[in-house]
Formats: structure tokens, sequence, C-alpha cells
């Protein structure tokens, strides 16, 4: 009888281990779906910031042939993204032959 008891406690105790890593496992992946979903979000919204600015750059070079210095300054910025926010910037960088 003692035994059984003994045998009864490690099922109990190995299906409760089990439950709690099956739980755990589900809520990691739940997270990291959610982190996922935010970011493709924040990526979608700063493509589309990006291409309007393209957009704008792109009529008002079509509307008049002559540059000036401001719209030179403007084409040389240069968007990127950090990869530890995701966030999007701009820099300028100089482009010298």
């Amino acid at each position: 009888m003692r035994k059984q008891r003994h045998r009864l406690g490690f099922v109990l105790s190995d299906a409760l281990i089990g439950l709690v890593i099956v739980c755990v496992a589900c809520l990691v992946y739940g997270q990291a779906h959610y982190m996922m979903l935010q970011q493709t979000i924040v990526n979608r919204q700063a493509v589309e910031v990006l291409r309007q600015r393209v957009e704008k750059q792109w009529q008002r070079q079509s509307s008049s042939p002559k540059k000036s210095k401001r719209q030179q300054k403007e084409l040389k910025k240069v968007p990127h993204q950090s990869k530890s926010t995701g966030a999007v910037a701009t820099e300028e960088r100089d482009h010298h032959a």
C-alpha cells in the first residue's frame, strides 16, 4: 500500500511539472508572437512614412528641374533602422567621389 501511494505521488508531481512546462512554453510563444506583431506594425508605419517622403521628393523633382540646396540636402539623407529599438531615423551622409 505504501508503494502505491509513493507511485501516485510521483505520477502527480510528474504531471504537475509537465503542466507547468507546457504553460510556460505557451506563455513564451504568446509573448514572442505579440512582440513580433508589434515590430511588424512599427516597421509598416516606418515604411509608410518613408514612402510618403520619397513621393514628395519625386513630386518636387518633377515640378522643378533645378534643385535648390535644401532639396539636395534632403536627398542626401539616408534612412536607417536601429537594430536595438527598431526605430527609423535619418542620418546625413557625405557622398564624395
